[in-house]
């Protein structure tokens, strides 16, 4: 299982490595990963803006997010909210795709 967040407003990668006890880690491309304590948080990056995050598994990201929201003022809107694809940059790579029980 996934879940996938985006930020309310602009959020900057270096605002965030500003928050000295997270480890972030660069990936491959745009992909990043945020480490703290046993949990992570992977999110994209477009022009110095993190714009998408997301967690697998049973990995807990809500604690990294409510740290950037203490911290930065940011709050996040997952997949399940009615306002996520409003939050949607230009430049994302994630969609969502729905179906009507309808339609199967």
């Amino acid at each position: 299982m996934s879940t996938y967040y985006r930020p309310t407003k602009t959020l900057k990668l270096k605002d965030v490595k500003g928050i000295n006890y997270f480890n972030i880690k660069k990936g491959n491309g745009h992909d990043y990963s945020i480490e703290f304590e046993e949990h992570y948080i992977h999110f994209d990056v477009k022009k110095g803006n993190i714009i998408d995050l997301y967690r697998y598994g049973m990995n807990d990201g809500r604690m990294i997010l409510d740290e950037i929201t203490h911290h930065l003022g940011v709050y996040f809107v997952d997949e399940y909210d009615e306002d996520y694809q409003d939050y949607a940059e230009d430049e994302t790579n994630v969609m969502t795709i729905t179906f009507d029980r309808e339609d199967l």
